[in-house]
């Protein structure tokens, strides 16, 4: 007779396995709305959605006529225009941000009077065509870029999940008291590094921006007021604080922090396939060992001043022997870079239009990558484990730039209200000349470079399963078991407040009693004394 240990062993060997079983997924109708900026505000997203057309869902990017383009290379997903012919950064006519987009200085006032405008001008009739793309194609769920302040208010106008997406947080579920990250920021990602003066500041900006805004007015506001939605006043609008907001992006460039159960950073996600190196190119960095690649992104563009500062600084760096060639991919609107033509450099400079930065980031002859420091741009350098020297223009750059520096990844030089003198371009010298020979820079972006590849091994898959919960978990289109718990707390009972009165309050009766005693005890002793 076998024992009862035996039994259930003969009992578990012989037993057929199960898997466990998925029913709930069916397929969805998916929207991802967006105003326009850079292919790092579309190309992320439109890698989840490929994920989820693969899942049976249906996908469909809805944006400006002139961003259309960015889904071409993937043939799952429909495209639809909404908002007009051109992307809100690139029209012809929007002088404001492009001014905005120059070296300037943190300027509220800027931000109140120009560029929340020219985001919103569009506002009421972007509104309309989300609100009926929303209705009559039924779509179950809407991805919002955090520029697409219509897209979001439609949708949750709507009643259905929203998504907000972004490469930096920025809502008030990310933002513990010493993080700084209010838009507009002011170019210091936390306060660890902050002059009191400067915490003053942007403690007071946080508050009186929306307050100067409701004051001054917005041209979505008349159409708000009619339609009963809450007034636009910042970036971080009040019907994202249930939202799931995804953010394509990792700590490290996001300063470490606990954040909200509704924040997920699902970064970094790169493009499933890039362009080949051209064979110019390839000969070129084949016949070079300590590459210098430079290259500003879509918009970012720089001034002749900070061509000829650029210039200067890489042709010294070349002739001393700390790069022994410069590959320089200037953009369409850019001042051309014009190098010195005398002395044996010249066949080991490169300047170009379009380049396949990706492939060029790859090739080991490649050393140091010199970029505006936008999101992608910087994920791939970094997944390709090139130090950095960030020479940024606007919006997160001036963060993504010191956080650069604080992780030794490379370096930055500020050119907020840049003044291109003999010291500053000393400075650039010496901080690029550093990049290219400090041994800790170069093992730090060896180990981060590898934690940025791990990142990325399953971001899509990440990013994707997140809609999938975001549609089949959503209630009222809402997310319950996402909710911090806080916000069902009192202010007081959240911070226990009302445990440290108690605590005092009975402090401060223990003191009172023994004082009275105290008294007591002195007037016995005075009575027996006489």
């Amino acid at each position: 007779m076998p024992s009862l240990k035996e039994q259930n062993q003969l009992i578990t060997t012989e037993a057929a396995m199960i898997h466990p079983q998925l029913d709930f997924r069916t397929p969805k109708k998916v929207g991802f709305g967006a105003v326009g900026g850079g292919s790092s505000h579309y190309f992320w997203v439109l890698e989840i959605l490929q994920e989820l057309t693969g899942r049976g869902h249906e996908a469909t990017l809805f944006t400006r006529s002139d961003s259309l383009r960015f889904a071409n290379d993937y043939q799952g997903i429909q495209t639809h225009s909404v908002g007009g012919d051109f992307n809100f950064v690139a029209s012809q006519d929007n002088a404001t941000v492009k001014v905005h987009m120059q070296h300037r200085p943190p300027n509220p006032d800027r931000f109140i009077r120009r560029v929340m405008p020219s985001l919103l001008s569009n506002y009421s009739d972007e509104y309309l065509e989300f609100e009926r793309t929303i209705k009559n194609n039924k779509m179950d769920i809407m991805l919002c870029d955090i520029f697409a302040l219509a897209c979001i208010d439609a949708a949750t106008k709507a009643n259905i999940p929203l998504i907000t997406t972004s490469t930096m947080t920025y809502s008030q579920d990310s933002r513990p008291s010493y993080i700084s990250n209010v838009i507009p920021s002011f170019n210091n990602p936390t306060i660890e590094t902050m002059t009191l003066w400067e915490r003053f500041q942007y403690l007071f900006y946080r508050y009186y921006i929306p307050f100067r805004i409701h004051q001054v007015g917005l041209p979505s506001h008349d159409f708000q007021k009619q339609r009963g939605i809450p007034l636009t006043a910042t970036l971080d609008s009040v019907h994202t604080q249930h939202a799931m907001k995804l953010i394509n992006n990792m700590f490290g460039l996001e300063a470490a922090r606990p954040m909200g159960p509704l924040v997920q950073l699902v970064g970094p996600i790169l493009r499933h396939q890039y362009f080949e190196l051209t064979p110019d190119m390839m000969t070129f960095l084949d016949a070079h060992d300590r590459v210098a690649y430079i290259a500003f992104g879509q918009h970012a563009v720089p001034t002749e001043e900070d061509t000829t500062f650029l210039v200067t600084a890489l042709y010294y760096l070349l002739e001393q022997g700390y790069l022994d060639g410069i590959l320089w991919a200037s953009g369409k609107h850019h001042p051309i870079p014009h190098f010195p033509s005398s002395g044996n450099t010249t066949k080991d400079i490169l300047v170009t239009g379009w380049a396949p930065q990706f492939a060029i980031l790859q090739h080991p002859s490649t050393g140091l990558f010199v970029t505006h420091g936008g999101a992608g741009s910087v994920h791939e350098g970094l997944f390709n484990k090139v130090p950095l020297f960030v020479y940024p223009f606007f919006g997160d750059q001036p963060l993504t730039a010191r956080l650069v520096r604080q992780l030794q990844l490379g370096d930055y030089i500020d050119t907020s209200g840049m003044q291109y003198t003999d010291a500053v371009l000393t400075q650039l010298i010496e901080r690029m000349q550093a990049v290219l020979t400090d041994h800790s820079i170069h093992k730090a972006v060896l180990h981060y470079g590898n934690a940025v590849q791990v990142r990325s091994l399953h971001a899509v898959h990440r990013g994707a399963d997140l809609v999938e919960e975001a549609i089949f978990g959503a209630i009222d289109g809402t997310l319950p078991h996402l909710a911090d718990v806080g916000d069902r707390l009192g202010w007081f009972k959240k911070y226990n407040i009302d445990l440290l009165m108690v605590v005092l309050v009975g402090f401060g009766v223990l003191w009172w009693i023994q004082r009275k005693l105290s008294g007591m005890v002195r007037v016995t002793r005075k009575m027996k004394t006489i």
